[in-house]
């Protein structure tokens, strides 16, 4: 307490600095959470889409943008086990191995010079190949780009749920950060890690105004994942439960990006062949069949990406709100704002 002169009046002085801002004092931040499909394991034709989606969510407004989990350049949609035919996942690994991306190459560089451009800032997910020289291993990861194109974080996912044991290494928690923006507090968790209720609380004690929450699609408790999210309902997807009570408990709006895939972008030549109930898209075919049928042509491919929303533009996220995660999850679950513009 300082005395001013001889008067009585105290001037008080903190080297605290002020508390910080929901949404860095913003009114509003407007979020592009993009659902396009890419080419299945083609690292360098998936950065062309995602700069193309960066472009779209920049002229639109968009100060985030968020893509889906192991978005670059593909989920490993086939298990191995017992019976598993080992040449077919011997070429399938090879392929799905080569796609992954290293931070800090001429890869993340595009990505930093799309993020840069648009002025967001950015999360994707990727698999991420460990940098060290006598490493081999990767890991399934978040890379979250600041709009000056530079890496504001990278988080590993800790622990790979089930089968993902036999592809992803496990993350060591260190990168467990809350990052401080000009939007707001960011952080991220990955799939089945919001499940993982440690976890949840290291990130709520570090206060987020964001929480990026990505899947890699739409999967069934007792069916394993789909390549669309064909349940219309989302009764048996457990992303929504805990990515809205992630939102309910922490106060945070939680933008959740989750993969669409068209089958149509997976190479001919790959292994596992469209339809091969071993890479788990037989039920997406199913549901395919089921709303339309195809033939291949124009007119189908034009009606897959309309069911599909390949990039979903949100309406502002309202730091005013008195329950602004109820109405973020209100205008993400019920609204069906999206572009029928993809590639093709």
């Amino acid at each position: 307490m300082v005395y001013n002169g001889g008067k009585q009046t105290p001037i008080f002085k903190s080297v605290q600095r002020n508390r910080k801002k929901i949404l860095g004092g913003r009114d509003s931040v407007k979020v592009a959470i993009v659902q396009y499909s890419n080419p299945y394991l083609d690292r360098s034709g998936t950065i062309d889409v995602a700069c193309k989606a960066i472009r779209e969510a920049a002229s639109n407004g968009a100060k985030f943008i968020v893509f889906p989990e192991n978005w670059v350049a593909g989920y490993p949609y086939w298990s191995p086990g017992w019976n598993t035919d080992m040449g077919k996942f011997r070429q399938s690994f090879v392929r799905w191995h080569d796609a992954a991306i290293m931070i800090g190459t001429e890869d993340t560089e595009r990505l930093g010079a799309a993020a840069a451009a648009a002025d967001a800032y950015m999360a994707i997910g990727c698999n991420e190949m460990d940098p060290r020289i006598e490493s081999d291993q990767i890991f399934s990861s978040i890379l979250l780009l600041n709009p000056d194109g530079s890496i504001l974080g990278v988080h590993r996912k800790t622990m790979p749920t089930s089968q993902e044991k036999m592809f992803w290494g496990m993350g060591d928690a260190r990168d467990l950060k809350v990052f401080e923006t000009e939007i707001g507090n960011i952080g991220a968790l990955i799939c089945g890690e919001h499940s993982m209720t440690p976890l949840k609380c290291a990130l709520m004690a570090q206060r987020k105004d964001f929480h990026v929450s990505v899947w890699h699609g739409s999967f069934h408790l007792t069916k394993g994942p789909t390549l669309v999210e064909d349940d219309e309902t989302q009764a048996t997807f457990i992303g929504r439960p805990l990515s809205r009570s992630y939102a309910i408990e922490s106060g945070a709006f939680v933008p959740m990006a989750c993969t669409w895939l068209d089958p149509n972008d997976i190479p001919d030549d790959f292994p596992y062949k469209k339809g091969d109930p071993d890479f788990r898209n037989l039920q997406s075919l199913e549901w395919r069949q089921r709303h339309h049928q195809s033939d291949g042509n124009d007119d189908d491919r034009a009606s897959d990406r309309e069911t599909g929303h390949r990039l979903c533009r949100l309406p502002r996220l309202d730091a005013k709100g008195p329950r602004r995660h109820i109405g973020y999850l209100r205008s993400l679950w019920q609204t069906g704002l999206g572009s029928s513009a993809g590639k093709g």
